[in-house]
């Protein structure tokens, strides 16, 4: 079975130690999510730059 988490971090800094955290524990995934002033995709380049295996991807991802 592969375990993924869902990073709810208040700040980015936050985001990236969850995430680099969950790659050396072994997690398959880590997911970022979009909520009014946080881009998910901002968090998510910052988190696949500070991480080594982990997937990366966005839990939600507005189209505007």
């Amino acid at each position: 079975m592969k375990y993924g988490i869902i990073l709810a971090g208040e700040t980015i800094a936050d985001q990236i130690a969850a995430a680099k955290l969950a790659d050396s524990r072994g997690f398959y995934s880590v997911w970022t999510t979009e909520f009014f002033h946080q881009h998910g995709f901002v968090r998510l380049g910052a988190v696949a730059a500070a991480t080594q295996n982990v997937k990366v991807g966005t839990a939600i991802a507005y189209a505007f």
